[in-house]
């Protein structure tokens, strides 16, 4: 959604299919009608408080205002979002002072703005706030577009997700039934349901890049780690696929843990996959620098690459380490290793630790 381009329905573009802001949450049509009145009278946006100042005020308040930043619909605009919401307010009322002003003929926008002590200009106003997050700018994403726009959650451990999982949730929804299966998601949404004997079942919904699944989280789990099911939750789950009769396939759950933790709970064992021809000596060193660096006991295996002898695995039993994204990250950028991977451990009655 953009504000310099949208309009109140979804339209096909020459770049695609432009987001139609009617579909952000708290943004009405006559707020829609006025901005796009006022971006054709005067041209396209370049800052909040053009924006505020060109569009009918009794059209459009704070909270519109907010939803649209939320959406990344002012992201054409100068500053970022969360210099957008802190001046929300004050640009909300530079706005109105500029429409008193001009229905008297009075005034200027750059005008108002030296009246507020900003003498250099519109870009002074914005305040000086640090960068929202990834997770926050998704969340507010889906809280005002019931998905997510610029990225995914899920995105950054996606690593992870390939090391550890077994199934995306669209691939588990195909399984049969009693199938074990380890998943990564988010949590949507949460129910908790009493038993006759007072026993808590959880209903949690889950949702990947690929597809949304409910899983059964049963009283003992729900009583120890419950309160981790909550929305927004990313998540390594594993458990069985439970089909009854019309219902849609679900996961009875038997463990979880949080999928920032996967790496330090998960690991059994590390692969480095080198190139036989560009990984030296000097490399080598670097490399054992490295492991040597975080210590463990995860045993490490390097398989060198290439040549007429093809694969060729080695065990390295005297190097036993600690498995951090840091390391993996820092191992990567060593010339001549073409690839990391942990394997995941072998699990006891479907326990994730």
């Amino acid at each position: 959604p953009d504000v310099n381009e949208s309009y109140s329905d979804f339209r096909v573009t020459d770049e695609g299919i432009r987001f139609g802001l009617a579909a952000v949450k708290n943004v009405g049509r006559s707020a829609i009608d006025a901005i796009v009145r006022a971006r054709e009278k005067h041209g396209r946006f370049n800052t909040i408080f053009e924006l505020c100042g060109w569009v009918d005020p009794g059209s459009i308040n704070k909270r519109v205002l907010e939803s649209l930043i939320m959406a990344g619909a002012l992201d054409t605009l100068k500053g970022h979002r969360a210099q957008l919401m802190a001046a929300a307010e004050t640009a909300m009322s530079v706005g109105a002072r500029m429409q008193r002003d001009k229905s008297s003929g009075q005034t200027s926008l750059l005008k108002v703005l030296e009246d507020h002590g900003e003498e250099n200009g519109i870009e002074r106003t914005l305040p000086h706030e640090p960068e929202w997050s990834e997770m926050k700018t998704l969340s507010h994403e889906r809280e005002v577009l019931g998905f997510y726009c610029s990225g995914h959650p899920l995105s950054r451990f996606e690593r992870e997700i390939s090391w550890f999982a077994t199934a995306s949730l669209d691939r588990a929804c195909r399984l049969r039934d009693g199938a074990r299966v380890v998943v990564a998601g988010i949590v949507s949404d949460r129910k908790v349901h009493l038993g006759r004997k007072g026993q808590r079942i959880g209903f949690v919904g889950l949702e990947d890049l690929s597809g949304a699944m409910e899983a059964i989280v049963f009283d003992d789990k729900m009583r120890s780690d419950g309160d981790r099911l909550v929305p927004g939750s990313m998540l390594m789950v594993s458990g069985t696929i439970s089909i009854r009769k019309e219902d849609s396939p679900k996961i009875r759950v038997n463990d979880f843990i949080d999928l920032e933790a996967s790496i330090e709970k998960m690991a059994g064992s590390m692969e480095l996959k080198v190139d036989r021809e560009s990984f030296t000596d000097d490399g080598l060193d670097i490399l054992t620098g490295i492991l040597d660096s975080s210590p463990g006991d995860i045993p490490v295996s390097i398989v060198v690459c290439g040549g007429d002898a093809g694969e060729i695995e080695i065990d390295v039993p005297e190097v036993h380490i600690k498995p951090t994204r840091d390391l993996i990250a820092a191992t990567m950028n060593v010339v001549g290793v073409k690839d990391v991977r942990l394997l995941p451990k072998s699990r006891n009655r479907g326990r994730l630790r």
